[in-house]
């Protein structure tokens, strides 16, 4: 017999119903951050500390990946207001992937499974290996 699929049921949207209202504060707090960046940060300032092809560029970037993320799609705009200010493209890269692994939503789970200890090298790894593809990404 074939599946019972939901599609425009009513028991399909309310089963997603939970999922929206957990990520949609999340998604919203993106985008008035992206946009308040946009608005209110210096594009010099961007370039200058944050467009940095060395090691300043990513260690900005890899300082601000845990603090600012807020999910992946509520960074996109944060990240792209950033890129058009003059980010260089591995800085933003780092926000992106480190964002997901060094933010304390991840890394509260990650340490009551699997201890401090597995979090912290868990979270330096995401550190390192984003850091070197950040710093790869902004020399081509």
């Amino acid at each position: 017999s074939a599946p019972d699929l939901h599609f425009g049921c009513q028991e399909g949207l309310a089963g997603r119903l939970p999922l929206f209202r957990e990520l949609a504060p999340w998604i919203v707090a993106g985008i008035l951050v992206g946009a308040l960046a946009k608005v209110f940060l210096p594009a010099a300032w961007v370039s200058h500390y944050a467009g940095a092809k060395g090691m300043v560029g990513v260690g900005m970037a890899l300082l601000f990946a845990g603090i600012v993320y807020t999910d992946s799609l509520g960074s996109l705009p944060f990240v792209h207001s950033l890129l058009q200010k003059g980010m260089g493209p591995g800085n933003a890269m780092i926000l992106l992937v480190a964002g997901v692994g060094s933010n304390l939503s991840t890394l509260g789970p990650v340490t009551r499974t699997m201890g401090r200890r597995s979090a912290l090298i868990y979270a330096l790894g995401v550190l390192i290996v984003t850091g070197l593809l950040g710093l790869a990404l902004n020399r081509l």
